[in-house]
């Protein structure tokens, strides 16, 4: 598998070229192979952070002489933090460079994570885990902004997709590996697991100028043409081994070169159209938060309340995830070809089907299928919204609005053990999947509202 394009996208020189063009027109992402690797290894620490805690959460509760009920405030507060550290950083990507912002991230994360890991007891760990969510806010959405700047438009989705498809791979794999590791150190498992956060901080010394970069298209509209130039030849060699003639000038729109002249905020509500696309991205991943949480946290109970046993209730579960690989290798391949709100629709649309399998009680072949269809749905949308999310905005205010509807919408997470599990627990598992399919089906019908996105550069997205 390689991040490569066809040669269909080579075009001949021109006399005038801008850095937007240049990029769009690459046959693959032109960054160093160090660049990849460490952006491929920040994400994949970015959703370990949130895989991790439900595994270590016994080993948690054990280590620290406490109840689940005690540390429910660490994992809430996580995600509070999650919207937090998402403004504050996403500002500060906007204002000052994506490579400001992805030091940010890395720090808070890996600082967060080792603190978190030697906490003596439940209110110091909520504390550390509020700061690690303030660096989980920002890191998912501000690395995907990031290679959607750096990617031609025809590869944004399918780059983005691999990504998440190995993070997918290697978080399956180190929750294998975590279990024995919790079963022969059961009081001190946690800490090296939560621990392992703390990785992102190796990845700082990738933040430079020969591997993860500066944005050519942030420093465009922050009076930085000549490096953007300088970048994108360097770029431009890696992807294709053809640099655009010295001859031929970078020349920019003047819109784009005064574009960063306000501050993101500012920017971004003073705005309608933005105002609008933040709204509604917001709510949708809001929604959908709600929903994956309320019931991917509570499959099992949702299983047992169905008529399901405890036993085949969890082997039901545990079997289900491997249609998440599927769906994180089918979606390369139709990601750039489909519309991406679409994608998003369609995987909200599987979620309701698998919940009315799920909670029908007519047996466990249907309830099988219904929680591989609640998988495959939600490995469909991930990557997809983690796409688009990114590229609704314009790069002035990317970071700033892709960080908080994020970081906003993982309040729905936060959100869903008080409003879903009471539902379960007094109504039993039919009512619950009512609720969980209220909160998709209107997920489902904001999205259709979105703007398209799919094989538009960044500029023609913004405008």
């Amino acid at each position: 598998m390689t991040l490569e394009n066809s040669e269909s996208l080579r075009t001949d020189p021109v006399e005038t070229q801008t850095v937007e063009g240049a990029i769009d027109r690459m046959p693959r992402l032109g960054l160093s192979k160090l660049a990849v690797f460490g952006l491929v290894a920040a994400f994949c620490l970015g959703l370990y952070e949130s895989a991790i805690v439900p595994i270590a959460l016994p080993s948690m509760t054990a280590g620290l002489s406490t109840t689940a009920t005690a540390l429910a405030w660490a994992i809430s507060l996580n995600l509070v933090g999650f919207a937090i550290g998402a403004y504050v950083i996403g500002y500060f990507a906007d204002r000052f460079g994506r490579q400001v912002g992805l030091r940010l991230t890395f720090t808070v994360v890996g600082v967060g994570s080792l603190l978190s890991a030697v906490a003596w007891d439940a209110p110091s760990l909520t504390v550390f885990r509020f700061i690690a969510g303030c660096g989980m806010g920002a890191v998912l959405s501000l690395i995907t902004g990031y290679i959607g700047e750096m990617t031609p438009s025809a590869r944004r989705g399918a780059t983005i997709a691999k990504i998440s498809l190995v993070s997918t791979v290697v978080i399956v794999i180190i929750s294998l590996a975590a279990v024995p590791v919790i079963a022969a150190a059961p009081l001190l498992s946690w800490r090296i697991l939560i621990g392992l956060g703390a990785l992102s901080l190796l990845l700082l010394p990738f933040i430079n100028n020969r591997d993860i970069v500066e944005s050519p298209r942030w420093l465009v509209e922050h009076s930085g043409l000549e490096r953007a130039t300088a970048i994108v030849r360097k770029m431009e060699s890696r992807a294709r081994g053809v640099l655009t003639p010295d001859t031929t000038p970078f020349v920019e729109p003047e819109r784009l070169l005064k574009a960063g002249t306000q501050t993101p905020f500012a920017d971004l509500f003073s705005s309608r159209i933005l105002v609008g696309r933040l709204i509604i991205i917001t709510l949708v991943l809001f929604l959908f938060y709600v929903g994956f949480f309320g019931i991917s946290t509570y499959l099992v109970l949702f299983l047992q309340g169905a008529g399901i046993a405890p036993a085949e209730a969890l082997s039901i579960t545990a079997i289900s995830r491997v249609a998440s690989l599927a769906a994180a290798v089918f979606i390369i391949f139709v990601i750039d070809r489909i519309e991406r709100k679409l994608i998003i629709a369609i995987g909200t649309v599987m979620i309701i089907v698998g919940v009315i399998l799920v909670v029908a009680g007519i047996g466990s072949a249907a309830a099988m299928v219904g929680a591989c269809l609640l998988s495959f749905g939600t490995g469909s949308i991930a990557p997809a919204a983690y796409t688009y999310v990114a590229e609704i905005f314009p790069t002035r205010v990317r970071g700033t609005g892709a960080s908080l509807a994020d970081g906003f919408g993982h309040l729905g997470g936060a959100a869903a053990p008080f409003i879903i599990l009471p539902i379960l627990v007094a109504f039993g598992p039919i009512v619950a999947g009512i609720a969980v399919m209220i909160v998709m089906a209107l997920a489902t019908i904001l999205i259709s509202f979105g703007v398209k996105t799919n094989k538009r550069s960044l500029e023609e997205i913004s405008l």
